[in-house]
């Protein structure tokens, strides 16, 4: 719609701005041997009718989607030439909108109607009138009145006093951008961002909305609706997490957990006696449904999930050389029958798993890196799961290739990885893309400088945008494309050399202009780099960490102005390595104090953060006693 008002408006100004010119030089002629000329042509007349608003050429036809209306365009032509009539525009929009009218017609007069519509509407009408020479016209905006209409709010949290933009979905929220929809916060205005057609609009939430179920509504001088109170829920800052830890494992002992989060759905698998385990909870993970066994008699090593609403997915490592997928498409309440995805014979370890809406990808380093076998295989599905494709290598090579990482969007899948082609002592870090759901992929793509080794890596999407963050023996780096891996920048950006110490554990995020790496140094230290230009230049550096103890395994997460980073904090040798946060709601400038969660008693490892909105959720292993157990805690409404 946005293109098709932009050429209907372009088109009507230029038919105005011809029928000006033409009836100030009196309709051309010039020239000639000295002969009479022929008379001047006056442009006919196109007054705006009764009931219709605004400045000409734009004006503004406004009827309640319930009532019949209809208008008569009254045109005059000093020269008595026959007017004849056009009326443009999209034909999809006019049936929404009721109206009902020729395209073309001749005489004075020129009638469009208005039937009964079923709801609010928005339709552009172009109406022209020539008398063979010169033009009028009007650029109709048509209008058909009546409330707003709300169907969902994301992310459907937001921190008390800490204002977020969030995604209204609906109808009728802009009516062409005539009447835009105002949004309230449990009463409380939100400021409109932007708009993007009818049925989605992005607003800023209010700082005084109270904690707690929270009302959003959407109005105009026509009418409201809102959601009900459990569509959103506004969560007290600083966040305040349960005081104590909830066990999500069938029992123990415990070697693995994986955490999704989608608003308040949080999807969690447990390694446990060498069997993987799905479960879900509702209240952000507050608390957790009968846990699922989904693996047979396998021993899991690894297990990874990812959910697309109700679609949820597992994928695990049985046996060390079998990689197994299961699927939900009712929240995990069932599972289909297990599905293996890889060749079989071969080594697998380093399992990673993407999905958006109906596209699912896996993958894995398949073969033996004591061989030097080790190479990036992925497995791909077009229809939610229901199958996969053969396995696929990513890319050819005779030396190892280790650590892989997977980002999708569609139909595109991005592959980063650490690889060892020129020499083990030049490890860089690559890159290829698929454009056609997996099938094939792109040359590989070298992203770190050949003459230095990575020894990690983190991948991270920001929409289309992809971001990487690496180690290298000369600090931290990284690299960024545009275009879900088509192209990529030239060169790395450096973020941090060996000043600080020496760094380890990249991880990265990023939202909109801002590019957030996360990392160590020397184990002692959490540090953050920030881009505030695209990953340009990092010249912002944040120390995070505030105990001065050990420290390892960064996490990094965020939504909009919201970044969140946790890290195990504490000295193993005295047991005492604990979950450790910090959040910062203003885009990194500033960060809230180091802070813990839960009761642990002893070392925990493991660590999960995963963010929606403002619900937080953390997920760690931990020895209570015997055996070690797989814990999760969520902050609190």
């Amino acid at each position: 719609m946005a293109a098709f008002l932009g050429s209907a408006s372009k088109h009507v100004r230029t038919l105005v701005a011809v029928a000006l010119l033409v009836a100030a030089c009196g309709g051309g002629g010039g020239g000639g041997d000295g002969g009479s000329e022929p008379p001047a042509n006056t442009a006919p007349v196109l007054p705006v009718p009764a009931g219709l608003t605004g400045t000409p050429p734009r004006v503004t036809w406004s009827v309640p989607i319930l009532d019949t209306a209809s208008v008569t365009f009254t045109a005059t032509d000093a020269d008595g030439d026959l007017l004849q009539w056009q009326l443009s525009g999209s034909s999809t929009a006019f049936a929404v909108a009721g109206v009902r009218a020729p395209t073309s017609a001749t005489g004075t007069t020129f009638t469009i109607d208005l039937d009964p519509v079923a709801g609010p509407a928005f339709a552009l009408c172009n109406v022209l009138v020539q008398d063979g020479v010169a033009t009028a016209g009007l650029e109709v905006s048509v209008l058909r009145t009546g409330a707003p209409q709300i169907d969902g709010v994301a992310p459907a949290s937001a921190f008390a006093g800490q204002p977020l933009a969030v995604e209204v979905t609906g109808s009728a929220l802009a009516l062409g951008g005539v009447v835009q929809a105002q949004v309230t916060f449990g009463g409380a205005s939100a400021t409109v961002l932007a708009s993007s057609g009818e049925d989605s609009l992005t607003c800023r939430t209010p700082s005084i909305a109270p904690s707690g179920q929270t009302v959003v509504a959407v109005a105009n001088s026509s009418g409201s609706d809102q959601l009900p109170a459990s569509a959103f829920r506004v969560m007290p800052f600083p966040p305040v997490f349960a005081s104590t830890d909830l066990a999500v494992d069938s029992g123990g002992p415990s070697a693995g957990i994986e955490l999704m989060l989608q608003d308040a759905i949080a999807d969690v698998v447990t390694i446990s006696a060498s069997t993987v385990s799905h479960a879900r909870s509702t209240d952000g993970g507050a608390s957790f449904g009968v846990s699922t066994l989904l693996s047979a008699t396998e021993v899991v090593t690894e297990a990874k999930v990812v959910a697309v609403g109700d679609v949820v997915h597992v994928a695990w490592i049985g046996d060390s050389q079998q990689v197994w997928h299961r699927r939900s498409t009712d929240g995990g309440a069932t599972f289909g029958t297990a599905a293996r995805l890889d060749a079989g014979a071969q080594p697998v370890q380093g399992l990673r798993l993407a999905a958006i809406a109906t596209h699912v990808h896996a993958a894995w380093i398949s073969g033996s890196l004591g061989l030097t076998q080790a190479r990036v295989t992925t497995a791909s599905s077009a229809n939610a799961g229901a199958t996969f494709a053969a396995p696929v290598g990513v890319a050819s090579g005779s030396q190892n290739q280790r650590d892989v990482e997977i980002v999708c969007s569609g139909d595109d899948l991005a592959v980063v990885w650490l690889d060892d082609r020129i020499a083990p002592q030049f490890r860089g870090v690559y890159a290829a893309r698929s454009g056609d759901g997996g099938a094939t992929f792109s040359s590989a793509l070298r992203l770190s400088a050949p003459d230095g080794s990575a020894t990690a890596l983190d991948l991270s999407s920001d929409g289309a945008a992809l971001h990487v963050a690496f180690v290298t023996e000369d600090g931290v780096f990284y690299d960024g494309s545009p275009d879900l891996g088509a192209t990529w920048r030239t060169p790395e950006v450096f973020v941090r050399g060996l000043e600080d110490g020496i760094p380890s554990e990249p991880r990265v995020h990023a939202s909109g202009d801002r590019v957030y790496v996360a990392y160590t140094t020397d184990g002692t230290a959490v540090r953050l780099g920030r881009s505030s230009d695209l990953g340009a230049s990092f010249p912002a550096r944040t120390r995070l960490d505030s105990a001065n103890v050990p420290v390892s395994s960064p996490r990094i997460r965020g939504v909009g102005d919201y970044v969140t980073v946790a890290w195990l904090s504490g000295d193993a040798g005295t047991d005492s390595v604990r979950a450790a946060w910090t959040v910062s709601t203003n885009r990194g400038d500033t960060w809230r104090a180091q802070a813990s969660a839960g009761d642990g008693a002893s070392n925990q490892t493991g660590l999960q953060l995963r963010q929606s909105g403002a619900r937080l959720l953390l997920g760690y292993l931990e020895r209570r006693g015997f055996p070690i157990r797989a814990l999760v805690n969520a902050n609190q409404p």
